[in-house]
C-alpha cells in the first residue's frame, strides 16, 4: 500500500506539498480506469493527500487561529468602557462594526483607590451571512499558499449546479493540476475546505470549489447528457444506464430530470461503480 512517507521524499525540505498536486495529477493521467488495481491505487492516494493537508494545515501557525470555532459573545473588564470593548475586539478578532456592545456597568473611578469598579461590557458579533464566505475566502487563500501553486480565487455570482450555494472558483497557470483524473483531486480539496469551514463557523456548509470553470462545465455535459438519454427513454421505454459517477454528478441527474414528465431515475450499484439508471414512468 502507498504510504504518506513516500510523499516526503517529493520535496527536500520534508514538505511534500508543493509538489503533490503536481505528482497527482501527473500519475493519474496514467491510469486506466477501468482498472480496478489502479483504481485502487488512485484512492489510496487520495487517502494520503487528505492525510498531508489536514495535517500540515493542523502544523500551520497562520491557521491555528482561523481554526478555532468562532465566539459570538464575550464579557470583558477594563478600567473604561471603551478599554473593555477593545479587549473584546481583539479577544473576538473582529472590527468595530461587526459588534454590538450591552454597557454592563460604566465602572467608577473612586477616591484614592476606594470605590473604584472596572467598566464591564458584553460584547457580541453581529449575525452576518457573509460569515461562511469570510471563512471559505481565508482557508482557501492558506491552502494555496501552502501548496505552493500559482493560482487565485474568486467568489461565482451565479453558479449552474447550485444557484445558493456559495462556489469559489481557482484560476491560474496550475489551477489544471489541481482537477486530478475525472475532478478527484478537486474533489479531495473540495472536502478538506468544507470540513475547515464547518468547524470554524461552527455548522455545515455546502461550498463548492470549482477550478477553472470544470465543476461548471462537467454540470452542463451530465446535464445535457441526462437531458438526451432521458428522451431516448421516453421514446423507446427501455430503461437506461449512465456511467459510473462520484455522488455530485448522480444528484445533478436527479435534480435535472426530477420534474421530467416520462422518466424517473434511481442510483443503482456500489461505491466507485455506483450509477444512474433512467426508467420509463
Amino acid at each position: 500500500m502507498l504510504q504518506v512517507s513516500l510523499f516526503r521524499d517529493l520535496s527536500p525540505d520534508g514538505n511534500p506539498l508543493p509538489q503533490l498536486a503536481r505528482t497527482w495529477a501527473t500519475y493519474s493521467r496514467k491510469l486506466d480506469p477501468i482498472d480496478s488495481q489502479s483504481m485502487k491505487t488512485m484512492m489510496t492516494m487520495q487517502k494520503s493527500l487528505k492525510k498531508i493537508l489536514m495535517t500540515n494545515l493542523q502544523q500551520n501557525p497562520n491557521l491555528q487561529r482561523r481554526l478555532q470555532p468562532m465566539k459570538e459573545q464575550i464579557e470583558t473588564t477594563a478600567e473604561t468602557v471603551e478599554e473593555a470593548i477593545e479587549l473584546a475586539l481583539r479577544e473576538l478578532d473582529v472590527e468595530r462594526h461587526q459588534i454590538e456592545v450591552n454597557v454592563v456597568n460604566e465602572g467608577k473611578s473612586g477616591v484614592l483607590g476606594i470605590g473604584t469598579e472596572e467598566a464591564k461590557v458584553i460584547v457580541s458579533i453581529i449575525d452576518s451571512p457573509s460569515d461562511e464566505i469570510l471563512e471559505a475566502s481565508l482557508i482557501i487563500e492558506s491552502l494555496i499558499d501552502i501548496m505552493g501553486v500559482d493560482v487565485t480565487h474568486s467568489l461565482l455570482e451565479e453558479s449552474a449546479s447550485d444557484s445558493d450555494v456559495p462556489t469559489y472558483n481557482i484560476e491560474g497557470e496550475d489551477s489544471g493540476l489541481l482537477i486530478g483524473r475525472r475532478g478527484e483531486t478537486l474533489r479531495a480539496l473540495q472536502l478538506i475546505v468544507r470540513l475547515l469551514v464547518s468547524r470554524k463557523i461552527g455548522q455545515r456548509t455546502n461550498l463548492n470549489l470549482d477550478i477553472g470553470g470544470y465543476q461548471e462545465r462537467r454540470y452542463r455535459s451530465v446535464a445535457g447528457l441526462a437531458k438526451r438519454v432521458a428522451s431516448r427513454v421516453a421514446s423507446t421505454g427501455k430503461s437506461m444506464s449512465l456511467e459510473p459517477m462520484p455522488p455530485n454528478e448522480r444528484r445533478a441527474v436527479h435534480m435535472v430530470l426530477s420534474d421530467h414528465p416520462d422518466v424517473i431515475t434511481e442510483s443503482e450499484g456500489f461505491g466507485s461503480d455506483r450509477q444512474v439508471v433512467i426508467h420509463s414512468k
